[in-house]
């Protein structure tokens, strides 16, 4: 990406980020592409330098990661650390940073064009909340206002995450929150909208 916005919302560093999918049937898919990546550039790709990231069992979490908020059981925010899984897995509870989702994004150079155009576009019809979307192989893909977002989100009580890139613009917006969904969505949706 030429230009970046980066947005730690509520000064968080650390939060879950992952897919809803917890089998998400295109993984094999997936695989297929990235081995048509050479592999010193496959292993740059994989890593895109996201070096404060990380997938630890709740018993050797990072001092520095966020506890999640939430008011899922009541009006109160309670901490959401009793809802957490052990581990991360591919339905989310990932330890990525704001930084290292812009790494991600601008990773995306490394691939030839035909090949992020690939991985990128939507294949499978969905309904998102703002509208008309298609599913890639782990990226959403919708059209509105005549901009074209590629990214992905997810969100659980106390956690919310979004990495939305404006495809034609330049731009990644990368919010994540440690309160309840869709506060991500709506603080991106916000700056995007503030970028036209």
């Amino acid at each position: 990406m030429r230009r970046a916005v980066v947005v730690l919302l509520l000064l968080i560093a650390n939060v879950v980020f992952g897919s809803e999918n917890a089998g998400d049937a295109r993984a094999s898919q997936g695989a297929s592409v990235l081995q048509t990546v050479p592999g010193q550039l496959l292993q740059q790709w994989l890593t895109a330098g996201m070096t404060n990231s990380g997938n630890t069992p709740n018993d050797q979490r990072p001092e520095n990661l966020a506890i999640g908020y939430t008011r899922f059981q009541g009006p109160e925010l309670e901490p959401n650390t009793d809802t957490l899984p052990y581990r991360g897995m591919s339905a989310g509870r990932g330890e990525p940073n704001a930084a290292d989702l812009l790494r991600f994004a601008n990773a995306l150079r490394v691939l030839s064009r035909e090949m992020t155009e690939f991985v990128t576009t939507g294949k499978v019809e969905e309904q998102a909340n703002a509208g008309p979307a298609r599913y890639a192989y782990g990226f959403g893909d919708r059209n509105a206002d005549c901009r074209r977002y590629v990214g992905h989100n997810g969100g659980a009580p106390g956690m919310n995450a979004e990495l939305s890139i404006l495809w034609n613009e330049g731009y990644a917006v990368v919010v994540l929150a440690n309160l309840d969904p869709p506060i991500a969505q709506d603080a991106a949706q916000y700056i995007a909208d503030s970028l036209q």
